[in-house]
């Protein structure tokens, strides 16, 4: 009469040992990637079980701005990864992908200079901003820009999109956008 009661709770054990080792393999990812032109963010989910994904899904969290309407064409998206989130039965965490730090300071300008442009509605001068990111950081820019002489001018965007925080008028953006070009044409002449 024993044995059938030891049997059951080493089969029972034996279960919930494989079913929490089970759990712990189950990893949970979530990542956004976003349009380094026109902001366009989606939230995707990844579910893993032992390294493989069976499941996968992805929901639109912003449109993105309209460029065709600044520029004259659509937006060909060039999608980076930004932050993330992970997540085990015993662990949680964020962190951000290295993209995120090629790209923090231009989607930081792009972020402030669109709600500008809706606001004032001056095509020329919302170009001008997205041709100074466009040369300061490339909107299809590899980690590896960072570490050449080109990806120091990721800098004047960080300044830019600080100037673009206190802006009132045109005449203000038009200023902090000059400030920086200046700045940066000076900086380059001292390199010289």
């Amino acid at each position: 009469m024993k044995k059938p009661f030891w049997i059951l709770a080493i089969v029972l054990g034996g279960g919930l040992v494989i079913a929490a080792w089970i759990q712990r393999q189950i990893v949970v990812i979530d990542y956004y990637p976003r349009c380094t032109r026109c902001l366009r963010t989606y939230t995707v989910v990844e579910k893993k079980l032992f390294g493989y994904t069976y499941s996968k899904t992805q929901k639109l969290d912003f449109v993105g701005y309209d460029l065709d309407e600044i520029t004259g064409t659509p937006c060909q998206h060039i999608y980076a990864r930004g932050g993330f989130g992970k997540q085990t039965f015993y662990l949680k965490g964020d962190g951000s992908f290295p993209e995120e730090r090629v790209f923090r300071y231009r989607w930081k300008v792009l972020t402030k200079a669109f709600p500008l442009y809706q606001h004032f509605h001056n095509k020329k001068l919302m170009r001008e901003t997205l041709d100074f990111a466009d040369e300061c950081i490339p909107p299809d820019a590899t980690l590896y820009f960072l570490n050449t002489e080109e990806g120091a001018k990721a800098f004047y965007l960080s300044i830019l999109a600080d100037n673009l925080t206190s802006i009132q008028s045109e005449q203000d953006w038009k200023a902090a956008l000059n400030s920086v070009k200046s700045q940066m044409a000076a900086d380059a002449a001292k390199a010289k």
